[in-house]
């Protein structure tokens, strides 16, 4: 989801705190104070905010199916 012209996903908390470590994003925070664990926000310009999004993404028997404007079909493995 987009918040504050940031692009904010639910990813389990090792990759979170992979993420923030690494300067990719910073611990989700929805405006009371209280730093969201799971949750990380990346500006939104960023191209990586794609692969998190697929990441955050409950993939099932290894591929994903996206359906562009076009009506054609991709998948993503």
């Amino acid at each position: 989801m987009l918040v504050k012209q940031r692009f904010v996903a639910k990813l389990p908390r090792e990759r979170v705190d992979e993420l923030v470590s690494g300067g990719r994003g910073e611990y989700f925070d929805p405006g009371y104070g209280r730093l969201m664990k799971e949750w990380v926000a990346i500006d939104a310009e960023m191209a990586a905010w794609v692969e998190l999004a697929c990441e955050a993404c409950p993939v099932r028997q290894g591929s994903l199916r996206l359906r562009t404007h076009s009506s054609h079909t991709s998948t993503i493995n």
